[in-house]
């Protein structure tokens, strides 16, 4: 979507991540996502992200792509999902202002069910995910931060709690069933929000980097205690280090490189 982004991109695939952070919005800033006809037309389908609002404001937009398919804040202590006419309406005492929480919508074929924080909180039906040239965008009168924004284009199966809890690689199961990730670590781009799963696209269509508008930040996430970041050491001998042949995806999947 746009060069910015593609460029770090570019310099994320050179090293690990070890800070978590994630994008701070104010009410009137957002992320342009551009559009995503990946996600057209899926009956099946699973919607992941962190949220800590700083204030609650009812009908603010975690994301929107046009009125068919949005994420926002209803009643205090309640999360709505709604794709096309039908809404999922997620309530939990753990859904607040000043906490961080889970949402995962699990999706099958209509089949619909809510977890917060890994708990099951409601179940229903939702529709199919309408087409539309609508840019998807991330914020929208939301103050507070959001993490580890994911789209997925099939139902995540319940192994290994659904990945609430952990960041993702291209060696986690699924992996090509996922349509976007937004880790929002990458803080070597100050104007663009690199699309995790596009690094690894070979299909430029599908690379889904956002370009950040108004008053957009990456922020400290450490205090998300639910999801702690961990130090995962590896090791090489220096004089084995250039001839083993090592592929650099495997190293990077450590985060603390022990020669």
């Amino acid at each position: 979507m746009i060069s910015a982004a593609i460029l770090c991109g570019t310099l994320l695939s050179t090293e690990a991540q070890v800070n978590n952070y994630a994008l701070q919005l104010a009410p009137q800033s957002s992320v342009d996502c551009g559009v995503m006809p990946g996600l057209d037309g899926l009956t099946s389908y699973t919607v992941q992200f962190w949220i800590n609002p700083e204030t609650w404001t009812p009908g603010a937009s975690v994301f929107t792509r046009g009125d068919s398919f949005t994420a926002t804040l209803g009643n205090t202590g309640t999360l709505n999902l709604s794709v096309g006419a039908s809404t999922l309406a997620l309530s939990s005492g753990d859904i607040k202002a000043g906490d961080w929480t889970q949402i995962t919508v699990v999706c099958s074929e209509g089949a619909a069910t809510g977890f917060v924080n890994g708990n099951e909180v409601a179940s229903g039906t939702l529709g199919a995910i309408p087409a539309d040239a609508t840019a998807f965008v991330i914020g929208g009168e939301y103050a507070g931060r959001i993490d580890e924004l994911r789209l997925w284009k099939a139902a995540l199966a319940p192994d290994f709690e659904y990945f609430m809890f952990n960041t993702l690689n291209k060696w986690c199961p699924q992996w090509d069933d996922l349509l976007v990730y937004y880790k929002m670590d990458q803080d070597l781009c100050p104007d663009a929000l690199v699309d995790y799963r596009g690094i690894y696209n070979p299909d430029a269509t599908y690379n889904n980097h956002g370009l950040l508008k108004g008053r957009v930040v990456r922020a400290d996430a450490s205090d998300n205690t639910r999801m702690p970041y961990l130090i995962n050491g590896a090791y090489t001998a220096n004089e084995r280090f250039f001839d083993r042949v090592i592929p650099r995806d495997q190293y990077l999947l450590s985060n603390d490189l022990i020669i």
